[in-house]
């Protein structure tokens, strides 16, 4: 007997679901393929989404109307980055960053200099690699 392999039928997510999503993505220090792995998605389909978000798309074909001819949806378009000049004198004379890191069982507490924000940065991602 041949088993002929099962018909795969392509997934239609709502707007409304897209939208969830990329907003999930935009989060800061969110992974996407985190995201989409964890509402069983494809990593590359989401980072599509996300694209089309930034472009100003939002959400794309909704699916055929009456005619059979495919709706797009425009979103208004994305906020745009703002620039902020921090000087000298936002770091807290004296202040100190305060990290406690912690693999298994072992707790690691590292204490900072402030002013050495930018030094604490590279140690600290060349640490956790």
């Amino acid at each position: 007997m041949i088993r002929l392999p099962a018909v795969r039928t392509r997934r239609r997510h709502s707007p409304q679901f897209r939208a969830q999503v990329v907003s999930a993505c935009l989060q800061p220090g969110v992974s996407l393929a985190a995201v989409a792995l964890a509402n069983g998605l494809n990593a590359n389909m989401v980072r599509r989404w996300v694209k089309e978000h930034r472009e100003g798309m939002g959400s794309v074909a909704a699916g055929p109307d009456q005619k059979g001819h495919s709706q797009v949806k425009r979103a208004a378009a994305p906020a745009q980055f703002v620039a902020v000049a921090v000087g000298e004198e936002a770091v807290v004379p004296g202040g100190e960053i305060r990290l406690e890191v912690r693999r298994g069982e072992t707790v690691v507490h590292i204490t900072w200099p402030a002013a050495q924000a930018g030094s604490c940065a590279q140690w600290l991602g060349a640490w956790l690699r």
